[in-house]
């Protein structure tokens, strides 16, 4: 019954736009489900502080019903620059995160925060030279975590992002960039059940239980389990499916993953396998998010020698069947990576990745997801429809 509730409320509010005006931007077409872009406190996607603040506030206002935050351990975030004399000194900056959070209720938006955990490349490069014992990472864990989970109006938590190397196995403690220093926690067996292939790993950070077991004490948010890079590597998929199921087993408060869809214009994807995908781990009892969204070029393509008269259709296209493949498998979330196009030396500076340009105006990849929202939302009216008529 509940099921066939909310089938009804997206009917009649689908029913509503179509009977009246077609919707013209995104926060319109996408109804309650969060649509979003990536925002900062400071700097290009700044909402706070920088030169944008004026036209990124009007343009996510007018556009998306949902905000990101990029928040983390380092670069201006949660974490001390220094390291902190001794354990009681340990103190979090939570501002960043608060303001955005401040602003975007103001504004009728949803917020997902990303991220709290990821390997030392994220962190400030003190932690990477630090050496603590397993009792006392999980004192800082835990102060950490209630600082930055008791902020208030945050709807979702990216509590983890980035865990796996590509062949599923998990970062390893240690001094490196792309070393986990939480894995000094300690590790506990596999609950999944899994076996054969399909059982990637014989055992799971701690710390990520430890994590969500704590901030669930803090938030009532959806707490959410991130990883990248897979939509070219399905074994990774297979290890973030095999830790959803231990966390499930374990009675880990988790609510949801995320993907990472940096695509390329050109790129080979499987959209009917990331609908079965999509399929699988909503069926494991988590919702399914698309969390970085962009479609650029491929690595060692120079952005001075293409011709975008031939690659920007391709964008639009790419943009097209992504949100279209997620609308009919139930993606719960959509967020593109930043709100207009970076020049050079921002993230995929040049590559005309994004929705808006560089002049923050709409582009012909923002008009693809529009007419993909509307098409699902279409399709969904439709088969609603047939299904009271029987």
């Amino acid at each position: 019954m509940k099921a066939i509730a909310l089938s009804l409320i997206g009917w009649l509010a689908v029913s509503t736009w179509l009977g009246a005006e077609t919707p013209r931007t995104l926060r319109q077409a996408a109804g309650t489900t969060p649509f979003g872009t990536l925002t900062a406190f400071a700097g290009e996607n700044g909402i706070i502080q920088g030169e944008h603040v004026a036209i990124n506030r009007k343009r996510i206002i007018e556009h998306f019903n949902c905000i990101q935050p990029a928040v983390f351990p380092a670069w201006g975030g949660f974490w001390p620059p220094e390291k902190p004399a001794s354990m009681k000194d340990f103190s979090f900056w939570t501002e960043p995160l608060s303001a955005q959070a401040e602003w975007a209720k103001e504004n009728d938006l949803y917020v997902i925060h990303h991220g709290l955990f990821s390997p030392n490349y994220y962190f400030p490069e003190w932690w990477k030279r630090s050496a603590y014992s397993p009792s006392e990472l999980e004192f800082i864990l835990k102060k950490y975590v209630r600082a930055v989970v008791s902020i208030p109006k945050v709807d979702s938590w990216n509590m983890f992002n980035e865990l796996f190397l590509g062949d599923g196995t998990y970062f390893p403690d240690g001094n490196g960039e792309w070393d986990n220093k939480w894995i000094g926690m300690g590790l506990e067996p596999d609950a999944s059940g899994l076996t054969g292939m399909a059982k990637v790993n014989e055992a799971h950070p701690r710390f990520i239980r430890v994590a969500l077991e704590h901030a669930a004490k803090f938030t009532k948010g959806k707490l959410e389990l991130r990883e990248g890079t897979t939509f070219d590597n399905p074994r990774k998929l297979d290890a973030l499916y095999q830790l959803v199921l231990h966390l499930k087993k374990v009675g880990a408060p988790l609510h949801a993953v995320g993907v990472q869809a940096h695509l390329e214009y050109n790129g080979s994807y499987d959209f009917e396998a990331f609908k079965s995908t999509v399929a699988k781990f909503q069926k494991a009892g988590v919702d399914f998010y698309i969390t970085e969204l962009d479609v650029g070029l491929p690595k060692g393509e120079h952005r001075e020698e293409v011709d975008w008269e031939k690659i920007e259709p391709l964008q639009v296209e790419m943009y097209y069947q992504i949100i279209t493949a997620a609308k009919e498998a139930g993606v719960s979330l959509v967020s593109v990576w930043g709100i207009a196009d970076a020049p050079e030396g921002g993230w995929r500076g040049g590559e005309r990745a994004l929705l808006f340009d560089e002049n923050f105006e709409r582009k012909p990849t923002y008009d693809a997801v529009l007419r993909a929202l509307l098409q699902a939302a279409r399709t969904q009216t439709k088969r609603i429809h047939s299904t009271l008529s029987r």
